[in-house]
């Protein structure tokens, strides 16, 4: 049986890795990977945790002048909210240039406590975020 071939990592933190079988993503690699679901789960599509995600249909018809700046506030309240182990440094939406209603985001963070600066490169409004 394929599950009683997959080793539990004896770690405090870790969660399978996406699109890998059998394969897991722990430190840096764990938190990309969990800010990239924030920012591509819509809230009430997880069950148990119904406030879970980001809602980013909601900004779709507003102008892009002011959706920009209140996806950069409202994603910095998902961050804070649900990934309590890291620091925003930065944090840029920008449009996508010939893609309607899309968007990128440039966010670099560091975990709690560390010195070392993570850049990651987000869509928003094109399927899962990049």
């Amino acid at each position: 049986m394929l599950l009683s071939s997959i080793e539990m990592p004896n770690r405090p933190y870790w969660q399978p890795m996406l699109g890998q079988l059998a394969e897991t993503v722990h430190g840096l690699d764990e938190v990309g990977q969990a800010i990239e679901l924030l920012f591509s789960t819509l809230p009430g599509s997880v069950p148990l945790l119904p406030e879970y995600g980001f809602d980013w249909l909601k900004y779709m018809d507003r102008p892009m002048n002011t959706a920009m700046r209140q996806l950069e506030r409202d994603m910095m309240k998902a961050l804070r909210r649900w990934e309590p182990r890291m620091d925003v440094v930065s944090l840029k939406v920008e449009p996508l240039a010939g893609a309607i209603g899309a968007a990128v985001t440039c966010l670099v963070w560091k975990l709690k406590g560390s010195n070392e600066a993570v850049v990651q490169i987000l869509g928003l409004g094109v399927g899962r975020a990049a």
